[in-house]
């Protein structure tokens, strides 16, 4: 046998191996990233929204968050005047409630408008709930690459979304997301950016997400500051008890 040969012999039965121990690495992973999205038994931080259409600004928002667990999340808006007091429950990615200070009720969103926009902003209500895709979502390894693990990700049976695939990557050394994609079909219509990463008690945390619309001009950036954690924040804050009282 010639050594061309050797070779082409070699490749075929290790290069296969290698390919999928690579695949079950990247599947592996993802539960590590979701750990690593909220690492903390709680946190709190502020955060600015600023949203821009065609390049001009269109809206900003100043927030107060309030997290625990896996998904639980409350969001108090503090500025601009008009939203004032507003408050979203998130319990899990399919069950939030709006408070709306001017009505004095709470509502709870409903399956449709949880794929809507808030706000006007091109980041919906599911974007905001969905932290654990490893939970709601089956894995696929993509094409990855040197810095990241690449996953196609799809709806498992049962789970409420818009979204027929998204596209995640992963830093290899992070094990954090640092890209999703959202599709809806074939297109790639949405991508959030993970950016501005720190040192937060022994975690890397991302503290400036963008979401970029690719079916129209638009982009909204959160900018977070001022992070707590582990506060011992009670689960009574996340009930719709408290978001009528504004605790």
């Amino acid at each position: 046998m010639s050594w061309r040969l050797i070779v082409i012999a070699v490749a075929l039965t290790v290069f296969p191996s290698v390919a999928l121990a690579e695949a079950g690495d990247a599947c592996r992973f993802m539960a590590k990233a979701d750990h690593n999205a909220l690492p903390f038994d709680d946190q709190s931080y502020l955060s600015k929204i600023t949203y821009r259409e065609n390049g001009r600004v269109v809206k900003t928002f100043e927030i107060d968050i309030k997290t625990r667990g896996e998904y639980k999340m409350l969001i108090t808006f503090k500025a601009p005047s008009d939203v004032l007091g507003m408050r979203i429950l998130i319990l899990d990615p399919e069950t939030m409630y709006t408070y709306l200070p001017q009505f004095r009720r709470v509502r709870r969103v409903a399956a449709h408008a949880r794929n809507q926009g808030f706000l006007g902003t091109n980041i919906s209500y599911e974007d905001m709930s969905e932290n654990r895709y490893s939970k709601r979502w089956s894995c696929t390894p993509a094409e990855s690459t040197n810095e990241h693990y690449v996953l196609d990700l799809t709806p498992q049976p049962g789970a409420q979304t818009v979204y027929s695939k998204m596209r995640v990557a992963i830093h290899r050394k992070r094990l954090a997301y640092e890209r999703i994609e959202y599709y809806t079909g074939s297109r790639n219509i949405k991508s959030q950016i993970r950016e501005g990463w720190q040192d937060i008690q022994g975690q890397s945390m991302s503290t400036k997400i963008r979401f970029v619309s690719h079916d129209r001009n638009a982009e909204a950036t959160v900018e977070l500051t001022e992070w707590q954690v582990n506060q011992g924040i009670p689960d009574s804050d996340f009930s719709q008890r408290a978001l009528l009282r504004g605790d």
